[in-house]
């Protein structure tokens, strides 16, 4: 949703106050399914809580600056649709609003910009307004050196009321994501989850499949203890901790990595020769690579799904074929390391968010 721009050189995992960025980016691309409409103007001020933009289908569903600002470059598309804010931050200004501890947590979410951190599976949208999931799944995945577990050993206190909070959303449980070995934390009535996978496509389609009825939304583990804090000390504050590497903390990752809905990804390196990845390029025509059936695959994906079946029918944009085979339990996300193992190159994220679009408008 929003991005920043801190010194690459820094180490791998710290907190990152966002006043301290000299910018901060709106990517609506980052917001699916919201139509937004923006009032102001480039050269506005603005400050931490007020509103930016909100869906013109739903206006109670509003975004909020993160920070203190002057909006310095304001794009619209069609139909005077929102696409990209940019914000000049004053690194003066304060981090943080004091509000009122909330009493419902769906109206203090909604009137202060927090509701977008949401997605709803099957789709990966922003859930409506009057949507209650199934379940909601918590995203604290990633290992002792994550973000997510760097802010949750900061600020433990925030988890319990950011979980119960999220208990009042939900007609059912709500599942407490984590890497086994990962330690106690208090999470109130949440559901600890520590099975195998590294992906929340594996926890869903364990838990609380919706690859053939449902819905069930997903949240980063950052954003539950910021609605902790919203809830019950009564404060909005939008710090984060980031973790990336650094020439102080170099790691490798896998090219395409998902490093988190906020933080984007790492992009595909082009080929020094301008070549596709994907294909081989013989002499005057160029040959898609095949899927090779390897192990590595079905481990990359849920084990209830049939993994190299359903990556042919997304390869081929076969609909049914992949919502048959579970596709519904799966964003973009979960398909980085299928992307990574598959010999054929493809970029599986993509060929699902064509056959999961296609879907969605079928009904």
């Amino acid at each position: 949703m929003f991005h920043e721009h801190p010194n690459p050189r820094d180490a791998a995992t710290t907190q990152f106050d966002r006043s301290a960025a000299p910018d901060l980016v709106l990517d609506a691309s980052a917001l699916p399914g919201l139509r937004l409409r923006c009032d102001l103007q480039a050269g506005d001020r603005i400050a931490i809580g007020d509103e930016i933009a909100h869906d013109r289908l739903q206006p109670r569903l509003r975004l909020v600056a993160p920070a203190t600002g002057r909006i310095t470059d304001l794009r619209r598309g069609l139909g005077r649709r929102l696409e990209r804010v940019v914000i000049e931050v004053d690194r003066d200004a304060p981090t943080e609003v004091r509000l009122r501890p909330a009493e419902d947590p769906r109206e203090a979410l909604l009137a202060n910009g927090l509701w977008p951190v949401f997605r709803r599976r099957p789709f990966g949208r922003v859930p409506g307004v009057e949507d209650v999931p199934d379940a909601i799944f918590v995203d604290a995945l990633g290992g002792p050196e994550a973000a997510g577990a760097a802010a949750m050993r900061a600020r433990p206190d925030l988890l319990e009321p950011g979980l119960a909070a999220l208990g009042q959303l939900s007609s059912g449980p709500v599942f407490f994501c984590r890497d086994a070995g990962a330690g106690n934390l208090p999470i109130g009535t949440a559901r600890a989850e520590t099975g195998a996978g590294a992906t929340m496509g594996h926890r869903v389609a364990r838990r609380h499949s919706v690859a053939r009825q449902g819905a069930v939304w997903t949240v980063p583990v950052q954003s539950v203890l910021t609605i902790g804090q919203l809830v019950s000390p009564g404060r909005l504050d939008f710090s984060r901790f980031r973790a990336w590497p650094g020439d102080r903390a170099p790691r490798r990752v896998l090219p395409g990595e998902w490093c988190g809905r906020e933080a984007g990804r790492v992009p595909w390196f082009e080929s020094p020769h301008g070549a596709d990845p994907g294909r081989v390029s013989p002499p005057g025509r160029q040959v898609p690579r095949p899927i090779v059936p390897v192990p590595a695959l079905d481990a990359a994906l849920p084990r209830q799904l049939r993994a190299v079946p359903l990556l042919r029918a997304l390869s081929v944009g076969d609909a049914e074929a992949a919502r048959r085979l579970g596709c519904l339990d799966l964003l973009e996300e979960d398909m980085v390391e299928a992307s990574a193992i598959c010999a054929s190159g493809s970029d599986y994220g993509r060929l699902l968010r064509r056959v999961l679009d296609r879907l969605e408008a079928e009904g």
